[in-house]
Parts: C-alpha cells; structure tokens; sequence
C-alpha cells in the first residue's frame, strides 16, 4: 500500500494517451503502477495531456488529488501501525 517503494516510470504518460479518453479502470491501474503515490499519478496524467477529471461522458469523477492523499496516508497509516504492532508482538516471544 501506500508505504511501499515506487517509481515513476517514464512511459507512463504515454500510456495514458493511447488508453484515452480514461476510465475508472484506467485510474485504478494507474494507482497500481504507481503503488497509490498520488504525485506520481498527478505527474503522469499531468504529462499526458488526457483529461482526467471526469470519464468520458463528463459525469464522473476519475481522479481527485485530495481524496488520493487522504487515501494514500490513511494506508500509509494503516501499515506503519501494523510494522509497530508486529515488532512489538515479536518481543513478546
């Protein structure tokens, strides 16, 4: 999740072009490649000059940053917590 290593891969944005117009499964892959860094996602949609705001018919979100930082630091949360819970567990044996 969220606390995992990534990197931006350079083909990215060109990905995202040939994919257009994007979809909710675009996204979400796109979250995959990225392990959910929200400005690795914003850079490559950014850099790929595709609309990303909404779906093709213009009436469902796709991509909203904010939202991706709150999830992205929620599971970020969520892991570290689990680290400290298992190194903790792990002295009591």
């Amino acid at each position: 999740m969220g606390a995992g290593p990534h990197s931006f891969r350079k083909g990215l944005p060109r990905w995202l072009r040939l994919r257009a117009p994007l979809t909710k499964a675009d996204i979400d892959l796109l979250r995959e490649h990225v392990s959910e860094c929200p400005a690795c996602m914003l850079a490559a949609l950014r850099q790929s000059g595709v609309e990303y705001h909404y779906d093709a018919r213009g009436t469902g979100l796709l991509f909203n940053y904010e939202d991706e930082v709150k999830q992205y630091r929620e599971h970020e949360q969520e892991f570290w917590q689990q680290q400290e819970y298992r190194e903790i567990e792990g002295s009591w044996l």
